[in-house]
């Protein structure tokens, strides 16, 4: 049993990943099928490091209840239909492996 199973009741909030697929003729991103995921949306400031190494504000950030492969091209749609930018992503452990997905927004 893994935190999110112990947790899934906090789970209230909705978000989906869109996994970077490529870049058209014109640099625009494209993006592979959208997977729904139940998570937890916090509204609060953070410090972090982005994907560059550089610290950063983040304004929020989404617990996901699972373990997307979240990357910096990736794309994250939120129950409001806002994308914010990602920050920074964060993949804690626990005795089992991998346990949840965290993912900061700037």
């Amino acid at each position: 049993m893994g935190i999110t199973d112990d947790l899934s009741e906090l789970m209230v909030d909705d978000a989906t990943w869109y996994p970077f697929a490529s870049r058209d003729g014109y640099g625009k991103r494209t993006f592979g099928t959208g997977v729904a995921y139940k998570g937890r949306l916090y509204r609060k400031a953070r410090m972090v490091r982005d994907f560059q190494g550089h610290e950063v504000l983040s304004s929020h950030h989404f617990w996901f209840c699972g373990t997307p492969d979240v990357g910096p091209q990736d794309k994250i749609t939120l129950a409001n239909n806002t994308s914010p930018v990602l920050a920074s992503v964060e993949r804690p452990s626990d005795e089992d492996g991998p346990a949840y997905t965290k993912v900061f927004f700037l």
